[in-house]
């Protein structure tokens, strides 16, 4: 069983770690395609550590995994660990 306080690296080094571009599918070379164009908005405001921390702390401890397969807590322990890259991680999706 995976310890809470090791789901970031373990996660980073399981799913993202081994990631490699040639094994995409076509929707995901799509999608990688799109995400290279830049989408700012005039009104485009960045997220602050508050209102991702918020939103971490709504998703419970207990819930189900969304579509992304990853639990709540997974986000909550990664958010109590990295708050600040975090923010700036959901700040560089906008």
């Amino acid at each position: 069983m995976v310890r809470p306080e090791t789901y970031g690296p373990y996660h980073v080094h399981t799913y993202i770690h081994a990631y490699n571009c040639n094994d995409d599918s076509d929707t995901h070379k799509q999608a990688r395609i799109l995400s290279q164009e830049p989408v700012d908005m005039e009104d485009d405001k960045d997220f602050t550590v508050g209102e991702i921390r918020n939103a971490v702390a709504s998703m419970g401890n207990k819930k189900a995994p969304g579509e992304d397969g990853i639990a709540g807590e997974i986000y909550i322990c990664i958010f109590d660990m990295l708050p600040n890259y975090v923010t700036a991680l959901y700040n560089g999706c906008l």
